[in-house]
């Protein structure tokens, strides 16, 4: 399927809704834009340093990202707690 076909199968689902059908798809996208907002910044931001890595190192932070949106990172501030910990005795 082509962006064009795609676009337009997209229009003529979103244009058979009814009212309260178009609110909550709104809804949803303004809740997705929001937690995606960090993409929208990143796509402004020149992509030479992007495409300057290797398909493995890409790979890597792309695998390091699905697993911070799913929840398995750990938060900064454990991290720098620890290191504290083990290397300040703070």
């Amino acid at each position: 399927m082509t962006v064009s076909e795609l676009k337009l199968k997209i229009f003529r689902q979103v244009d058979a809704l009814d009212k309260n059908q178009l609110e909550k798809l709104h809804d949803m996208l303004q809740a997705y834009e929001r937690e995606h907002a960090h993409v929208h910044a990143q796509n402004d931001v020149d992509t030479e340093h992007w495409e300057a890595l290797t398909d493995a190192q890409r790979k890597g932070i792309l695998d390091a990202i699905a697993e911070i949106e799913a929840g398995a990172g750990i938060p900064g501030e454990k991290v720098m707690a620890n290191i504290r910990e083990k290397y300040l005795n703070v």
